[in-house]
Formats: structure tokens, sequence, C-alpha cells
């Protein structure tokens, strides 16, 4: 049998080659490879034996050349341990390990192949076997070869690297002794052909000696017995039907069915406000037939095999609060006695259902407890009592603990969340991110020897499963060096807290603005406001964006290797699946600056004051964050310069500029080769986020909106709608972004578009929406139009709705759309966000962020725009995204001002969380509104289909990115604004009365506008119907000088 031994090992022609290469050169083949003539070979024979875990490169190009090797060019040879293989058999003892080298004499080669086998009919020329068929021309085959076995093998030449040598260790097994062939097939390449290789081919004799007993090998310890405890908090109103599809799923699985391998215990606590649930394909306890009656209580139940299905065990005919510490101590000790009395020691526990990181997991429905989450230190604490429990009474005189804890749930693979539980568990297996309702791939799971092997599978059926919803990250840790990792971020963040203190100006703004562009999930504090910038950090993405941002100093950069080194080491597995931003495995609670101030008291009690969820394992980490959110004690702009600083990037603009105290200078140009719009800026030291936006000024279309309705309308009210984000990058005191002048547009099968306000985020966007249940949709209908323009948030809360995401999740590979799911944080109380499956029903409304002022009221956020959109939620209706260019929306209403490009940008230790916003004109023209209006151009009025809307009548769409590509805008390292082909935009008033030609030079606009408030609840005041007068500041863009008191400067 030929088998890996050792490793291969092989001696390059040039500079050596990354370590990947060299485990694709050994060789793993099965018994049935060996032995079963010509067609041993992946090529046209057998199966891997463990499964095909990696492809070789096809083979396109080469003379397929017979002769035998010392005829080759090189001269190469075949050495037998060290002996040079000739005409006379030579001979190895079987059960043995061989040594087989392949040397070049005179030259290099690119791989080998071999055969070992017992009779005389596979003497043949091996490199036919390359092919899956040959035809005269062997180019025209595209095939690529199978690699088998932990390391690969079949097939040598998976890498085209030239060697002078190669050495593999083979074992001919002891009941196999006797006379071997031993076929070798080289592969040279051809010098100056442009990769064409030739094959050489030779044939030796081995005899196999049985020799002397080889000594047994010491006994495989028998596998271990796993016990799977999975705890379903199914009183839920989100997530009672999944978790009953996810019972059923794990009952049918092979894992729960090897009952001599694993004993399943599953507690169920069921919704009690939907008339019960069944459990299904579940017996009674004892037996004797399905349970077919809906309860509402709680159960015990595992797997029975003489039945082949799950029997319940214990049922409650009373509520249990499935929150309480008590409720979870005594599942777990009832589960834990049963399997350690039958030898099941390997202890997994999984709990499944809502959870909100730090905060804690848990929310069961019972209106007495409002669903109040269990803190992470209650819930260890319940699974140490239950653990020290079993011990005491089964006399194991040991200290239990779990080899995993796992978490079905959302966000609780993170730093404020793995503090609590080392005591407790050897290994956390969690989600950093938000959790799709359909949970873990529980279906597809498989028996092992161990948990930890348990835990892996999971982690790759839940990834790899391609029916499921985004986000999915999940990641496999080591809990023991996970207080090594927190040793290294401690003394990081001494380091960099120790800068703070020393006014280090640029490390304020490199950890600030790596913090803003850094992977970022939406996390439980996220809920209400749905955050451009969501507060779970990833960690991992932080610290590498930061290291590139500072360039440190040799003693930071040292730390910040430790980090990086500490967490990488701590995880056993961890990944993202297809449409999932790069999360590394764990993130961190750490709000952005602008969304910490603006609510301060709240982000104070999470992060320093609130026993439950401050890291207390990170303390330094706390303050350095207290310190990082604090008004600097100094002048940042005149604070210490590069040399002193601890990165050597300096942030410190290279001019004073012109421009206000925030944005120094800035210049917007159009790349005709892409007709991308450019946004440059050079930021003052103390900025810590730069937010650009893309929108529509819709001043004179809301105008006549109101008229049209009878309500009263002034020239000083103006409306801007934002389409969405532009995603850009910090160059020291550089900010740059790149607009590919796209809007975006929902439809649902063949109704109208209408238009959206979509987050671009790295593998994936997302569109804020409300969504109402189904019995709320005459009272969302019937609601006035005043009520929609001031939004209200305790108004719309009142009515039904909760906020929302609609996750769009995009192929990797073509870049397209290939999931809508949608997701809303739960109502008072636990605030965790859970997906809402389309069975559910109800309306959803999108959410535009406007920039606005009416009779007044400044208005942030436009529920359904001004034609009041809803659309219905449901399982057999098409959602189609789709995406239409600048020129096309502005030329769709002629009641449209202008498109415009919006630039925020928030300070450091700025208390009143709001950014300094410049608004540049990128289209605009000059309205005569005493234009008589047609009826057909004016947008409804209470969400009936129309083809009108808030971005005038439907123009024909560019795209359906749903089938057609949709990515967030590419940000290139250095923007060509010097490039001829680039047309400058000049900072004077000098509006177009047509959008702008791509192609041409013309003088385009840079207005600043009121800055815009946070998102959040606002003062609601009806609006005077015509006739009265209203009183209000200005802040109308066709008159950008009458600003009223938020006037700004004008550039």
């Amino acid at each position: 049998m030929i088998k890996t031994v050792s490793t291969i090992r092989y001696t390059t022609s040039s500079s050596p080659i990354s370590t990947w290469v060299s485990l694709f050169l050994a060789l793993v083949v099965s018994l049935s490879f060996l032995f079963s003539g010509a067609n041993a070979w992946p090529t046209g024979a057998g199966d891997c034996p463990a499964g095909i875990v990696a492809v070789g490169d096809p083979h396109l190009t080469g003379d397929v050349t017979s002769g035998t090797l010392e005829e080759s060019p090189q001269t190469l040879r075949v050495l037998l341990n060290n002996a040079v293989l000739g005409d006379k058999p030579a001979a190895v003892l079987a059960g043995r390990a061989f040594s087989l080298e392949l040397v070049g004499n005179t030259g290099t080669f690119k791989g080998f192949l071999i055969r070992l086998g017992s009779n005389g009919d596979n003497e043949n020329d091996l490199s036919t076997s390359l092919y899956p068929e040959t035809d005269d021309d062997d180019s025209n085959v595209q095939t690529a070869q199978d690699v088998c076995g932990d390391q690969a093998g079949g097939i040598t030449h998976t890498s085209s690297v030239e060697k002078e040598s190669i050495q593999a260790f083979l074992q001919v097994p002891p009941t196999m002794a006797g006379e071997l062939t031993l076929d070798v097939t080289v592969v040279i390449g051809l010098a100056g052909s442009g990769g064409d290789s030739e094959y050489y081919f030779s044939t030796y004799s081995i005899t196999a000696v049985a020799g002397a007993p080889i000594p047994s090998p010491a006994p495989t310890p028998a596998s271990k017995k796993t016990c799977l405890m999975v705890y379903q908090m199914a009183d839920n109103e989100e997530m009672h039907p999944y978790l009953v599809h996810n019972y059923q799923a794990l009952a049918k699985s092979p894992l729960v069915r090897a009952t001599d391998q694993v004993r399943t215990w599953i507690y169920h606590d069921a919704y009690n406000n939907a008339g019960g649930q069944i459990l299904p394909d579940t017996f009674d306890v004892n037996g004797t037939e399905l349970v077919t009656d809906p309860f509402n209580a709680s159960r015990y139940s595992t797997f029975d095999p003489r039945l082949g299905s799950m029997r319940m065990d214990v049922e409650f005919q009373n509520e249990q609060n499935s929150d309480d510490t008590n409720t979870i101590r005594d599942f777990l000790v009832h589960a834990l006695e049963n399997c350690l009395a039958n030898g099941y020691d390997q202890l997994v526990a999984i709990f499944a259902g809502s959870a909100g990181g730090f905060a804690g997991f848990g929310g069961d429905a019972n209106t007495r407890r409002l669903q109040q989450l269990q803190t992470n230190p209650q819930l260890a604490q319940a699974i140490r009592r239950a653990l020290d429990s079993v011990s005491r009474e089964l006399f194991l005189n040991v200290r239990l603990n779990l080899q995993v804890l796992g978490f079905d749930s959302n966000s609780m693979q993170g730093l404020g969340v793995a503090d609590a539980y080392p005591e407790v568990t050897d290994y956390i297996l969690a989600s950093e991110s938000i959790m799709p309702g359909h949970g873990w791939a529980y279906e597809n799971l498989q028996p092992h020897d161990n948990a930890l092997d348990l835990a892996r599978d999971i982690l790759g059926a839940f990834l790899n499963h391609d029916e499921q919803s985004v986000p999915k990250t999940m990641a496999l840790f080591d809990t023991q060096l996970f207080d090594t990792f927190v040793t290294a971020w401690e003394n990081l963040f001494l380091d960099l807290g120790a800068a703070l203190e020393n006014l280090d100006s640029n490390l304020r703004a490199h950890v600030s603005r790596a913090r803003a562009l850094s992977v970022a999930f939406l996390g439980v504090m996220d809920s209400l406001d749905v955050a451009a910038n969501p507060s779970s950090l990833d960690i991992g993405s932080f610290l590498s964006t930061f290291r590139t941002m500072c360039n440190p100093q040799e003693s930071l950069d040292i730390l910040l290797q430790e980090a990086l080194d500490a967490y990488s080491d701590m995880f056993v597995e961890q990944g993202v699946g297809l449409g999932t931003a790069p999360g590394t495995g764990m993130h961190v609670t750490w709000p952005s600056e602008g969304d910490y101030n603006a609510d301060t008291q709240l982000w104070r009690q999470v992060l320093f004051q609130d026993g439950n969820y401050v890291n207390y394992r990170a303390p330094i980490f706390v303050s350095f964050l207290q310190e990082l959110f604090a008004p600097p004690a100094g002048d940042l702009s005149s604070s210490n310069n590069s040399t002193e600083s601890v990165c050597f990037n300096s942030v410190e603009p290279p001019m004073t500029g012109n421009g206000s105290s925030l944005v120094l200078d800035d210049s917007i140009t159009i790349d005709n080769a892409t007709g991308h719009v450019e946004l440059q800026a050079t930021v003052a030291v103390d900025v810590a986020e730069v937010i650009v936006e893309f929108g529509v000024d819709v001043s004179s279309a809301t105008r006549l909106v109101l008229q049209e309705a009878g309500l009263e309308s002034s020239p000083t009210d103006y409306m801007i709608a934002m389409g969405g984000n532009v995603p850009g990058s910090f160059e020291n005191a550089i900010y740059k972004a790149a607009w590919d002048k796209s809007f975006y547009y929902i439809s649902v099968g063949d109704e109208p578009v209408k238009p959206i306000y979509v987050h671009k985020e790295g593998g994936g966007s997302r569109v804020p929406v409300m969504h109402f249940p189904e019995e709320t949709s005459d009272a969302v209908a019937s609601i006035e139009l005043d009520k929609w323009l001031l939004f209200d948030l305790d108004y719309w809360l009142s009515q039904g709705g909760r906020f929302g995401n609609l996750i769009l999740s995009l192929d990797d590979v073509t870049g397209t759309i290939d999931d809508i799911a949608l997701y809303t944080s739960n109502p008072a109380g636990s605030a965790t966000w859970a997906q809402v499956p389309k069975e559910a029903g109800g309306l959803i409304v999108p959410l535009l962020y406007v920039d606005g002022k009416l009779q007044g009221s400044r208005i942030n956020v436009l529920p359904g725009g001004l034609d009041q959109t809803v659309l219905s939620w449901g399982p057999d209706l098409d959602y189609k995204i789709s995406q239409q260019n600048a020129t096309e929306v502005f030329d769709s209403n002629p009641h449209f001002n202008g498109v415009v490009l919006n630039l925020n940008a928030y300070s450091s230790g700025d208390s009143t969380g709001s950014p300094e916003s410049i608004s540049y004109g990128i289209m605009s023209r000059e309205i005569d509104e005493a234009l008589e209006v047609e009826a057909t151009e004016m947008p409804t009025m209470l969400g009936s289909v129309s083809t009108t809307g808030l971005y005038g009548t439907t123009p024909p769409l560019d795209e359906d990115v749903t089938s057609a590509p949709m990515t967030a805008t590419a940000i290139p390292t250095e923007l060509p604004l010097e490039d001829s082909t680039v047309v400058p935009f000049t900072s004077t008033l000098d509006p177009s009365d047509s959008p702008l030609d791509d192609s041409t030079s013309v003088p385009l606009t840079s207005t600043e506008y009121p800055s815009i408030t946070p998102t959040g609840t606002m003062e609601s005041p009806s609006l005077s119907p015509a006739g009265d007068t209203i009183v209000g500041r200005g802040g109308n863009p066709d008159t950008p000088g009458d600003q009223g008191e938020d006037e700004d400067e004008v550039r």
C-alpha cells in the first residue's frame, strides 16, 4: 500500500515556494487504488478514500512522449532507499516504510506520478492517465484532476514549480509480499514553450519481502461518546417556527440516529400565544403513540433508538420561565446524569433562540417577563451549577467542564460574551453577526468521535449550506487560548491609552477612522435607529485596518503583531458564508463616535457602568474607550506631530485651507472613462468619521405634493431624498470616495418600482425598512400624509411597526443579488434582531433618509417616500432590486431641482453628535413652480399602485441587479484627479439648466445645506392646512444663501 508515512521533501531550482504547494506533493492512495490494474488512479477509476478535498490543475498542453527516464534531457534517476533503481529487482520489507526519490542529474522537472501493483497489466505509459480521455489533440481536454486524501495526492503535477528532486515515503502492506511492479511517469517542462510539457516513463521491478513480525501498534482509544444537550427557547413569536423545524431536522439527522455514539436531549419551550405547538415525530412518555395534541408549556425529549424517533421524557403542565437560571440548571442536570451514567462524557450544550451578544441570551415571550434577556454571567452560573451538582451526585470527584458550548443565536461570538464562559467550557461555537432565523444546518450533521470534531462539522455544514439566508458567520475557539489573546489585547490598549493621554493626534485619528472603515455587524444596540455604522466591530478587521493606516512605530507594531497572533491562534476554525462581509471570527462592542454621542447616556451604561455588560476581563480596553469618547484635553490640531506619535503616518493636513473647521479643502471630479463621481476632501485632524451619501433634491416636487394634498407649503421648505451611502477610504489627511451614479429601487412582481435607501457594505448591502404585521394593514393604509412626513418613532411603533433591514446578499462570483432576507428588531424588552419569514406576511415600508425642513420642523426619515410606499411581504412574491443611472432619474421628473452628493464629517470628542455637512450639486435646474402640473405627474398620496413616485414617473431601468451585478463601489487607492479625462468641478455657484454631460466640462455647485440631525424621536406637529401662516427657519436649496439660522459658508 502506498501511503504517506512522513512528509514529502523536494528541492527547487529557484527561491522556496509557499507552504501550500508542498501539500499537493504528498501521495495518499487507498488499497483499492493500488491493485485495480491500469485504472488505479483518479483518472478513470476509483474514488478518493476520504472524499475529494482539492482539485488539481488541468493539463492543457504537452506531447505524450514514450521514453525511459534515463532518456530524458535531465537523465532522471529513481532512488529507492538511497540506491539507484536499475535492471535488477530491488527489495523492500513489506510493512515497513521505504523512501522513493526522483532526482534530475542535469535539469529540473515539474512533478511525477507513481503506481505500485502486484500484477503485470499496469506496465504502461502512465502519461495517458493524466487525462480523463485522450484524443489527437490533448490540449482540448479541459477537465481538472481529482486530488485525494488529507494532503492531496494521486497526481503530483498540481504545481508547475520546477524541482531538482522530490521524495516520497511508501509502504507495502505485510499481506502483499511478493513481486511488485513500480511505474513512474515524470512531467518535464519544455524551455521557452510557455508551459508545454513532455512525459517520460519507466517501469521497475520490486520484491516485497515478508520481514520479521511487526509489533502491534498501541490500541486506538475507543471513540468517545457525545452527550448533545439542546436548549430551545421557542416561546417567542419570531423564533418558534424556526425552532420547531430545527427540532425535526435534528431528530432526522445521521448524528442523532447514531445512538451508539451520541445521546441527545432537547428542552423545548413552546410558544404559548399561538394556540400551542405540536412537536413533530415525537412519541409520548411511554413510547406507545405519537403526540398529536398541541401544548403550551415545556418538554424534555430524547431520541429513543427502539422507536427510531424522539420521545418525551418529561412534560411540564405549567409554563416554565426559560430565562430563569434554575430552569436551565434543571434541564442540564437531568441530561447530564443520564449521559454520564451511560458513558456519554463528551459534553456539548447548544442554546438556540434569541440573543443579544453582550446583552445575553433568551427572550421568553411570557407576558409577565417582557422578554428580559438572561445575562451571560447568569447563564454561565447556571451551567456551572449544573456541572458541579452532577459531579457531586455521581461521586466523580472531578471538576466537570463542557467540551463545547454552542449558540445558535445572534451575535454570541464577541469579546463581551466570551469573557463569561472560560470557566465552564473548553470551546465556544457561535456567530459574531446576527443569525438567519433558520439557524444551523442540523439535518446534515454526522456522528463524530469527539465533541470538537462535531463542532467543526456544525461550522462547515452551516457555512457551506447554499439554500440558507445571510449573513452567515461562525467561529470555534479555544477558551484557554482566549485568555492569552485578552492579555495581548490589553497590552495593546495600554500602549494606545497612554498615547491618547499624551494627546497623540495621529493615534486618535487613526483609531477612530480605522474603526469607521472596518467590518462591523448589526448588534443589539443598533435596533432602533438602524445605524449606518453598526456597533459589533470585527476585531481582526480593526487590528489589520488600524495597522495599515497608522504604520506603527516598532514598539507598537510588536504589540499589534502579538495581538493579531494571539487572536488567530485561539481559533480552531472560523469562516463566513457566501454573500457575507469578511468577518474574522469575533466582534467587540464598539460604537462609532457619532453613534456614541447621539445616545451617550445609554452607551455609558452599556460600556462602562452595568456590571452584566462591561468587559470585566478587559478593563484597560474599557478605560481606553472612555478616554477616546471623552472630549480631548487639548487642541488636537496643535498637539504632537508625526515624529512624536506612535504612528509614522501623519494625519496633519498639508495646508490650512479656506474651508470649514473640519473640511479644509475639497474637490469633485467626474471620470469620463467610468462616469463615476469622485470626491476628495482634506479633513482636519479631529475628524473621526466621514459619511458620504447621494440623493435627489425634490424640494419643488415636495411643495407640489403638499399643495395637491391641501397642506401649506413654503418657499423655504426643502427636501433632499437620499438614495444610499458611498463607501470611501482615508489616506492620512485625505478622504476619497467614488459614486457610480446609481440609484436603487425595489419592486414586487410586475408592480412599479419604488425608491429605496441602500447601505453598501462589504459582502452585501441592506435596506432600512419598517415591518407591520398583517393585522395592522388597515391602520397603515389609513395613515394621513402629515403622519408620514413628520416621522415620529413612538407613533409608528404604536401602529405595530418594527424597525428592520432587508439584507441583500451578493453572489461572490457573479456580483448579483442571490438572497433577500428581512430582519426586524423585537418589540420593547429584548430589542434583539430576528429574521421574519415570508410566511409571516405583513407589510414593509421602505425608510428613506432625507435632509429636509417642512414648516419649521426638521425631517430626517421619510417612511415610504412622498407616495407612501407600502409593499406586501409574503412567500409567493417576486422581489427585485433594480438600479438606475442618476441622469435618467433626474430627467424623469421636471420638478426635481438637482442630484446631490452630501459629505458629513464627524468630529472626535464632539458631544453633540452632529456632523458638519456639505452638499455638492452634481446636476441642477431652475424650476418655475407656477407651471401647471398634470395630475398624472403627481406622486400618489395613499400608497396605491402608480407609475409615479418620489423619483418621478417611473423610468425604464438600466439594470435588474437581482440578475445583474450590484456591487459596492470599489475605491481605488489613487484617484486620477490630474488625469486629462477627468472633468473638474468648480466651487462657483452656477446652476445648469440641464444635467451634466460626462463628456463636457460643466461648472457644478457646492452648497452647504443645514446639517443632518441623527435619526430618532422628534416632535411631530401637524402640518398646517393651506391658508394658515407658518413660521419657521429657512433652508431652501434653490436659494442657498437663505439658510435662516442654519446658514453656513457657501463654497
